[in-house]
């Protein structure tokens, strides 16, 4: 599946849905309030920040939101890039899949942490990686992970 900016605007704009019958939410509220017939735009920002910011762009030009969901790695955060989506009225997301790798990496290492040191040790960074990205924005940020993990 082709998804550059130039398919994304000829396929999916400007009137892929019929605004009579669809109705463009974005994660948070289609889970407080959803409507019958929703279009959810969810961007999962692996590594193409720059990407993301013209798509969020396109779609505010059509009055749709969507949902971004930024990873912690150089790659996809930037706080002006997400500054600059929320400011469009799109929601961010934290993308904490990134948690999973680092649990990954000390298995990996042959670290010789007990599980509690761990646990503790991931709470912290993941407090902190919140903390980095609710600096960006006024909003409340939703988070996702691909696989759960216990905070």
């Amino acid at each position: 599946m082709d998804f550059t900016i130039i398919k994304y605007i000829q396929e999916a704009f400007p009137k892929p849905f019929n605004p009579k019958k669809y109705h463009f939410q974005t994660f948070s509220e289609f889970l407080a309030i959803s409507e019958q017939k929703a279009v959810i735009l969810r961007h999962d920002v692996d590594t193409k920040k720059n990407n993301s910011l013209r798509f969020a762009q396109i779609q505010n030009k059509y009055g749709i939101k969507g949902s971004y969901y930024f990873r912690m790695v150089p790659q996809s955060f930037d706080k002006d890039i997400i500054r600059q989506i929320a400011d469009l009225g799109h929601e961010i997301g934290y993308h904490y899949e990134d948690m999973i790798s680092q649990v990954r990496s000390l298995a990996v290492s042959g670290s010789k942490l007990k599980e509690e040191e761990i646990y503790m040790m991931l709470r912290l960074i993941f407090w902190e990686n919140l903390r980095k990205l609710r600096s960006c924005t006024l909003q409340k940020i939703h988070l996702y992970a691909w696989q759960p993990i216990k905070i």
